[in-house]
């Protein structure tokens, strides 16, 4: 059997504080799927980051002291910000499940940016 404990525990900021959606409400984030892919943590929340240069989907450095959100960097290719709802992250291929009003996508790309 597989076991696993917590090396570390806290927040990460994946937006700046205070950032607010179109109709003035805070935003917060729920994270569904997450990937180590041997130097940072890819994550999805299931919640919209608005702002140009932002999306859901977000990457940060592993660091020995834990994730480094000091350098985090959005993914923001027309796709991933089309998305709604994220169940899966996976590095196999890069399998991303994803829903959108009334389809399921899967989209799949051959490496990681």
């Amino acid at each position: 059997m597989t076991h696993a404990r917590i090396l570390q525990q806290g927040t990460i900021h994946c937006f700046p504080a205070g950032l607010r959606d179109e109709q003035g409400r805070l935003v917060n984030a729920e994270v569904s799927a997450v990937l180590y892919d041997g130097k940072r943590l890819i994550l999805a929340s299931d919640k919209p980051v608005p702002g140009e240069g932002r999306s859901a989907v977000f990457a940060m450095p592993m660091t020995e002291q834990g994730p480094d959100d000091s350098q985090l960097e959005y993914f923001t290719t027309p796709l991933i910000k089309q998305a709604v709802k994220y169940e899966d992250l996976s590095l196999r291929r890069m399998v991303v499940m994803y829903w959108r009003p009334l389809a399921l996508i899967e989209s799949t790309t051959r490496a990681i940016p």
